[in-house]
């Protein structure tokens, strides 16, 4: 895989920061089929702009400037979060408790532009599971997916670690709803974590029991990190291609559009001029063949990329497409014909 338009990312970035829109730089033959510009809207900037995340250095636990930046931005997401349910002057945490969290390698951060916008720990409570927390986003930074891009970081370092199981836990009042809370409840459904059990903070954190200000549960979430599917996989090991070779400023989905449809022409010069018969049968000249292949994980690579860039999930939307077709084009009517159905009512 490239970064679309196969240019190097100091060029890129040059050409990114240009104000003025360039030809989209792809191969000869795809270039003479598909015009376009590598040059985004403010939103799909925005969006393309992913956070570096790494793992912060045990020795970051004596920078001053770093720990006391990371205590500001967890205590300040939860103050917000959580509003309501801690006594005043409570914190989530202290640069004392933070640096030994660094200090131990559990404490990963994301970055844009050198800037730190999110941070979360990852930690193993048994050989077959980890746990996250401290998961915060930079409220400035807020929509852009950090936090998204942060559990699946720690997804992979847990199994990386060789987890197979992801635990979490999530604070919420017992006598009454909390907005935030159901927002939060519900993203995690979204992310693949399920309720596993329920328990007190006077059992898991006694020593901040006493500063809650309203009765409170710790619902306990866990997801089964072996149930991923192959585009999954894929889709993270292209993620983690593209953050290596910083690309993924150049990543936007207007870009990466582009790039699936310059593969698809070229996927169909291999075919355009050929019969159905020599068609069908392009398999079998090994050179042909091996164009094909080429050309179909070029597409599917670029496809992939894109869907996870929007954060929509493939298999699942390709299901919900056939679904759909399955109601439009019943066997009895459509047998043997390509008529195009109408839309559902």
């Amino acid at each position: 895989m490239s970064s679309p338009g196969s240019v190097p990312p100091a060029a890129a970035a040059s050409r990114a920061s240009s104000s003025t829109p360039r030809p989209y730089p792809g191969s000869a033959s795809a270039s003479r089929r598909f015009r376009g510009t590598i040059e985004p809207g403010p939103r799909e900037a925005t969006i393309a702009a992913r956070h570096q995340i790494r793992p912060l250095a045990p020795a970051a636990a004596d920078d001053d400037a770093i720990v006391t930046a990371l205590t500001g931005l967890v205590n300040e997401v939860y103050a917000e979060s959580e509003k309501g349910l801690w006594a005043d002057g409570a914190v989530r945490t202290t640069e004392r408790e933070l640096a030994g969290l660094v200090r131990a390698g559990e404490i990963a951060v994301a970055r844009l532009d050198g800037r730190i916008t999110g941070c979360v720990r990852v930690h193993r409570l048994d050989p077959a599971t980890s746990e996250f927390g401290l998961l915060a986003a930079d409220p400035r930074h807020r929509g852009l997916g950090v936090g998204r891009e942060l559990v699946r970081f720690a997804e992979r370092r847990a199994r990386a670690q060789g987890a197979g199981r992801m635990r979490l836990e999530l604070l919420v009042p017992r006598e009454r709803p909390h907005p935030s809370k159901e927002f939060l409840a519900a993203w995690y459904g979204r992310l693949g974590y399920v309720v596993a059990g329920k328990g007190t903070m006077e059992d898991s954190h006694p020593h901040l029991a006493p500063l809650l200000a309203t009765p409170c549960d710790v619902m306990i979430y866990e997801k089964d990190l072996r149930a991923g599917t192959p585009i999954d996989d894929l889709a993270a090991r292209l993620r983690e291609f593209a953050a290596d070779r910083e690309w993924e400023p150049f990543h936007t989905p207007k870009n990466l559009a582009m790039a699936v449809a310059g593969e698809a022409g070229e996927l169909l010069a291999e075919f355009q001029w050929l019969t159905p018969e020599e068609s069908a049968a392009v398999m079998t000249d090994p050179a042909a063949g091996a164009r094909v292949r080429g050309e179909l994980a070029d597409v599917m690579t670029y496809l992939v990329r894109l869907a996870d860039t929007l954060g929509v999930d493939l298999i699942q939307a390709a299901h919900a497409k056939l679904d759909e077709s399955e109601r439009r084009y019943d066997p009895e009517t459509y047998r043997g014909t390509a008529r195009k159905a109408p839309p559902l009512p």
